[in-house]
């Protein structure tokens, strides 16, 4: 069906009070992608993905419903605004975020039957990768993480023979001693392989099971990943100093864990017994 003059006015002015309403949000989640360090610099990249993914589907925008909204559209639209003023009072940005995509949900749910909102699921879901965690949250991860990791590389490292003493997140060497930092704590490239993971999961051919256990894979891939990187950096500090250990392999190294991370996902699709991806540009009959 085409789009009367009415309905498209009703959408801009729907999409620009939503803007005006949640600015201070969409605000908040730049600073957080620009932040000196930031977890989240990938958070401009995924609002191009899910567009992509919905203008590649643009064919169902145009199956406008005709029926009266579903009852469930009422209820994420009237949550999201009762927890965006609720989150607004308290100034709590990343539950505003969340309010904004239950936003997103009940719009799609008022102006869509089930079958068209069931088909642009992904792209909506997809957005939560855009959504810092909180500060304090990040700072328990990262608190675990590095442990975790600090108490896995030192337990490789023995049995490789190489004499260390761990203290706490700190690891002596005969000769050198190296700290497992936040930055080697592996968060930044768990919560960036998780979106690629989702997107993985969904190119995928696959079952919806299969799906399920490729997304959720991409979890104990970064950690194993990280855990090997820290092994790799003991071995070079307890051979050749800590100078050749925190200099450029240390940087180089950061990229390197993504990319293997990247191969072990493919590996445990190959497990699978998923063949391949398939095709990003489909046709208007697939989904």
């Amino acid at each position: 069906m085409t789009f009367s003059r009415t309905s498209i006015l009703t959408g801009l002015w729907f999409s620009a009070l939503i803007a005006v309403i949640f600015l201070p949000t969409f605000s908040w989640m730049v600073d957080r992608w620009t932040a000196p360090d930031s977890y989240y610099s990938h958070g401009f990249l995924i609002p191009f993905v899910s567009g992509f993914i919905v203008w590649k589907k643009k064919h169902l925008l145009r199956e406008i419903s005709t029926e009266n909204p579903a009852f469930w559209a009422w209820i994420f639209m009237g949550s999201a605004f009762v927890l965006q003023i609720m989150s607004a009072v308290w100034r709590i940005y990343f539950t505003q975020a969340l309010a904004f995509l239950l936003l997103i949900f009940g719009a799609l749910l008022f102006f869509y039957s089930p079958r068209v909102v069931k088909k642009l699921l992904f792209p909506v879901l997809f957005l939560f990768f855009m959504i810092p965690m909180p500060l304090d949250v990040i700072a328990k991860l990262n608190l675990e993480l590095k442990m975790f990791a600090a108490d896995c590389a030192v337990s490789m490292v023995r049995t490789l023979g190489v004499y260390c003493v761990q203290d706490g997140s700190h690891i002596h060497f005969m000769n050198a001693s190296i700290t497992v930092g936040n930055v080697c704590s592996g968060l930044r490239s768990l919560i960036s392989l998780l979106a690629l993971g989702a997107i993985v999961a969904y190119l995928a051919r696959g079952t919806g099971l299969k799906k399920i256990l490729i997304f959720f894979v991409s979890f104990p891939t970064a950690i194993i990943a990280n855990v090997a990187r820290i092994v790799l950096l003991c071995l070079i500090a307890n051979r050749w100093g800590v100078e050749a250990a925190t200099g450029f392999f240390h940087d180089f190294s950061g990229l390197l864990i993504f990319g293997v991370a990247y191969l072990l996902l493919f590996f445990f699709e190959s497990l699978l017994g998923i063949k391949w991806l398939r095709p990003l540009m489909a046709t208007k009959n697939t989904s």
